[in-house]
Order: C-alpha cells, then sequence, then structure tokens
C-alpha cells in the first residue's frame, strides 16, 4: 500500500525502507473490525510518514 498513489506501478522497479512494524499479525471476527483496524494502520502509517 502507498498512501495517496493511486496510478499504477507495475513495471516500475520501487525502493522499499521498512521504517516502523505498526502492529502484530491479528486475527479478526468480522470483516468490519478488519475494516477498522486497517483505517487505523493507514492513519498510523501515514504519522509515521509524516503525511497529513
Amino acid at each position: 500500500y502507498v498512501p495517496d498513489y493511486h496510478d499504477d506501478l507495475c513495471g516500475h522497479e520501487l525502493k522499499i525502507d521498512i521504517m516502523e512494524r505498526l502492529r502484530g499479525e491479528e486475527r479478526f471476527n468480522t470483516a468490519e473490525e478488519l475494516k477498522k483496524q486497517i483505517a487505523r494502520d493507514v492513519k498510523q502509517g501515514k504519522a509515521i510518514l509524516g503525511f497529513r
């Protein structure tokens, strides 16, 4: 996932730096719980990377 990037990256070479682990592996009981956690993960990831 690349925050706020919506173009196609297929065929492009990317350099990836691991900055920080957001959380460990979790199991979710519902799709809604997973959806909420993904939103929190995105928000936390953007904060780490300095996105607004």
